[in-house]
């Protein structure tokens, strides 16, 4: 975790400009949409996609902060045009696996709810494993490589960083009730906190389970 902090200071002046730029139109839609579901009433769907909301925001900005932190690692320098592109290059196809994983992950918790925990690892990991040089079955490959070698580890730090968000939103949470703040508020709120915490999230993931296997002559 101290090497993920001190990348995090290293690179902070990037990462803002990203957010700003970028992180903070994108989950100002995420979040709106998330409010826009509270309206409904779909039979319980409407949380289900609450959830899935929440968890592509994390998704969609994986692959730029990996960028950030692997070059802020080898000690090369990084321009914020660098660090669009990449988001405008990987949000599409990580969108797109991000909803096939979870499909896959709420069918086996309708079925039984031991294959959709045994999947909920892949939907987090997929994003930290693609590479654009690597097709889909080798990003599918790598992905399940590292899921069965280190599912434990995955699982555990999920459950971890879970835990912490949601200590950190009950402690918002208590926060608007005590000064009475309205939703809204408390929405734009926690959407500050995710888009200073999610960079730092990444930074661990993106240290602890690095890109190292060879595709066609190329190594990560």
């Amino acid at each position: 975790m101290k090497e993920a902090a001190y990348h995090y200071n290293q690179q902070l002046l990037i990462i803002l400009l990203f957010n700003i730029l970028i992180g903070l139109p994108v989950f100002i839609i995420l979040f709106g949409y998330t409010f826009y579901l509270m309206q409904l009433d779909l039979g319980g769907i409407e949380n289900l996609l609450i959830i899935f909301t929440n968890i592509l925001m994390f998704a969609v900005i994986v692959k730029p902060f990996i960028l950030i932190y692997e070059r802020s690692e080898e000690g090369e320098p990084l321009v914020i045009k660098e660090v669009i592109k990449e988001f405008l290059v990987t949000v599409g196809p990580v969108f797109i696996v991000s909803l096939v994983s979870f499909g896959l992950i709420y069918l086996g918790l309708a079925l039984y709810v031991v294959p959709g925990i045994i999947m909920l690892p892949l939907i987090f990991f997929l994003p930290l494993q693609y590479r654009s040089h690597f097709n889909l079955s080798e990003w599918i490959k790598k992905s399940i490589e590292l899921y069965k070698n280190r599912f434990v580890e995955m699982l555990f730090d999920i459950l971890l960083w879970v835990c912490v968000i949601y200590i950190l939103w009950w402690a918002l949470l208590q926060l608007t009730v005590w000064i009475d703040m309205t939703p809204l508020v408390f929405g734009l709120l926690r959407m500050v906190m995710y888009l200073f915490l999610f960079p730092y999230i990444i930074f661990y993931l993106a240290g602890k389970y690095p890109v190292s296997i060879e595709v066609e002559g190329y190594r990560a």
